[in-house]
């Protein structure tokens, strides 16, 4: 059961949603760093809630983050945010796997 609302919450994106409004507190730098920094702490929050859930974390989790985050992207027609984005995930999952292992 907790696996499905872990994975619930990831497809609605609800951590993403989060680490958005985190992500406020860096508008004052510059766009490309702000947005990696809004994909570190989606990722990190995802990451983090499949932790609280005790569901094991495999490279779907960041994908699904990557797929989330540029749908939500191409809706708002802001396609300047999106490999900066995903550089900001792609930071995170690394990370995530070098701590881990």
């Amino acid at each position: 059961m907790n696996e499905i609302i872990a994975y619930a919450l990831l497809i609605f994106g609800v951590p993403i949603a989060i680490g958005g409004l985190i992500g406020l507190l860096f508008s004052s730098l510059p766009d490309p760093i702000s947005e990696a920094i809004d994909g570190i702490t989606g990722t990190s929050l995802a990451l983090g809630m499949f932790h609280l859930f005790k569901v094991k974390v495999t490279l779907i989790v960041p994908t699904i983050v990557a797929i989330v985050t540029i749908v939500w992207f191409i809706k708002r027609k802001e396609y300047k945010a999106i490999p900066w984005q995903i550089f900001g995930i792609a930071t995170a999952t690394i990370g995530y796997y070098l701590m881990v292992s």
